[in-house]
């Protein structure tokens, strides 16, 4: 799964690199960054990329409010339905994983189902490296693992899509297959 939302130039490269090796993954977007830039949002799903939201804004939504968090949940989902056209489903992965039983019961109540992910890159670190973001995610690895990398972090474009064909290749090679959340539920 690829979060969107810090705000940096968004490694669209990594988008080719995914069709290049026929890789699935699962895109969720901010919604403050499908408001600004809704041809980001767009040019994810025309390449055929499930689409899922990782909230409004950035605070992590176990500080905030009952209210608060509905508003965040519920404003991003129509954003997102406004940047492409039509409701992307229930996915939504909270900000910086910050998510508790209160969060989750919201979400539900709006529809939402909350994914987690069990392998960071750490590509949102400022110091990652290719050879770091490869590291976590290769030596994480196990089946049903969901690795989480960002499309707009400020290793995005020099970390994490340098890293990626690495990672494709190197776990492929290991007998590991990509595929989107909707494909992991379904097999639930």
């Amino acid at each position: 799964m690829f979060n969107t939302g810090a705000g940096f130039d968004p490694a669209v490269g990594v988008l080719d690199t995914l069709r290049t090796y026929g890789a699935q993954a699962t895109m969720f977007v901010m919604g403050w960054l499908a408001e600004q830039n809704p041809w980001l949002v767009q040019q994810i799903a025309a390449w055929g990329y499930p689409v899922g939201s990782h909230g409004y804004l950035p605070p992590e939504l176990t500080t905030r409010s009952d209210e608060d968090v509905a508003w965040d949940l519920q404003t991003a989902s129509d954003t997102l339905t406004w940047a492409l056209g039509y409701n992307p489903g229930p996915w939504f992965t909270p900000y910086a994983s910050a998510s508790d039983d209160r969060v989750r019961s919201i979400a539900n109540s709006l529809g939402l189902t909350t994914v987690g992910w069990s392998v960071s890159s750490g590509d949102w670190d400022p110091a990652a490296t290719a050879d770091s973001i490869y590291s976590s995610v290769v030596n994480g690895a196990f089946d049903g693992a969901i690795f989480e990398l960002h499309l707009d972090a400020q290793r995005s474009v020099d970390g994490t899509a340098v890293a990626l064909p690495w990672i494709i290749e190197d776990l492929s090679a290991q007998g590991y297959s990509f595929v989107t959340v909707p494909q992991i539920a379904n097999w639930c």
